[in-house]
C-alpha cells in the first residue's frame, strides 16, 4: 500500500495526537496522585497537630513524620517535627529538624525564628 505525502502528514499527525494524549493523560494521573499524597500528609500533620495540643509528643512526632516522608518538600512538616523534639528535650535533633525545614523552602520564616530560640537557649 503507498499513500501520498498528505496521506503520509496526517497518518503521523495522528500518531502524534495519539501520543501527546497519552502523555497528558500520565502527566494528569502523575498531578493527580501527587495532590492526593498532599491531602493526605496535611491529614497526618493536623492528627500531629491535635496529639500536639494534647501534650502527646511521641505520637505527634510519629504523625509529623508520616507527613513529611508523603510530602518531604513541605517546611511545616520538619518544623513540627523539629518542635516536638525540642519539647522532648532533644535540641541536636530539633536543629537538624529546623535546618531541614529552612532547606525544603528558605521562604518559610519559623524554622528561622525557632532556630534563633533555641540557639539562644
Amino acid at each position: 500500500m503507498y499513500y501520498s505525502s498528505n496521506e503520509l502528514k496526517l497518518k503521523l499527525h495522528d500518531v502524534s495526537a495519539v501520543f501527546l494524549l497519552i502523555i497528558s493523560v500520565v502527566a494528569f494521573q502523575d498531578i493527580t496522585f501527587a495532590g492526593s499524597f498532599s491531602k493526605i500528609a496535611e491529614e497526618y500533620h493536623r492528627s500531629g497537630y491535635d496529639a500536639q495540643l494534647k501534650g502527646d509528643y511521641r505520637e505527634a512526632l510519629s504523625y509529623y513524620y508520616k507527613a513529611a516522608n508523603i510530602d518531604p518538600e513541605n517546611a511545616s512538616h520538619h518544623n513540627d517535627i523539629g518542635l516536638m523534639y525540642e519539647q522532648m528535650g532533644q535540641p541536636d535533633n530539633a536543629e537538624r529538624f529546623y535546618l531541614q525545614a529552612i532547606k525544603a523552602n528558605a521562604q518559610y520564616l519559623p524554622p528561622y525564628a525557632n532556630l534563633g530560640l533555641l540557639y539562644k537557649r
